[in-house]
Formats: structure tokens, sequence, C-alpha cells
């Protein structure tokens, strides 16, 4: 299932589209408050960030996100990232 999802999480859009950048702190909060509800622990979750058509380009970064420490101001989220989410 695929799923639009607008992330706005890195330094230009704090600085430049702040409105943006909160809208995207709250809806990653979201996600993250949910899989913590639906991960058992040892599990994980991966979402890929890209703009719609670049699915199948090479990912130009990942990291990891732990829900059990989660500070999403110290998060940088941006196209072409893979992101595991473990619990």
């Amino acid at each position: 299932m695929t799923k639009t999802m607008y992330m706005h999480l890195y330094e230009y859009h704090k600085v430049h589209s702040p409105h943006n950048y909160q809208k995207s702190k709250k809806t990653f909060q979201y996600l993250c408050d949910l899989l913590m509800d639906l991960l058992s622990p040892g599990d994980y979750c991966e979402l890929y960030v890209c703009y719609l058509g670049e699915e199948n380009e090479e990912q130009e970064s990942d990291c990891t996100v732990h829900l059990d420490n989660l500070n999403i101001d110290l998060l940088h989220i941006d196209e072409k990232r893979l992101i595991r989410i473990e619990r």
C-alpha cells in the first residue's frame, strides 16, 4: 500500500517554511505513536521517503529511529532516504 505523506524534517524547512516543518513533525509523531502501539519490542518498520516516480531510484541515505528514544527535533529526513523505525 502506498500512502502519500509529505516530510519536511530538515534544516531548510525549519528555517524557511516553519509551518510545513511543524506539520511534518506532527505527522511523523503521529506515525511513531501508531507504530509504538502496533510493533512488538524488536520489530521494525521501514519507510522510504521520495517523490512520486522516484520509488525505483537508488536511495541516497538511511537512518534508524528508535521509538523508545525518539527525539524528532534531531531528525533529518529528506528525499531518497530509507528510515528504519524500530521498537
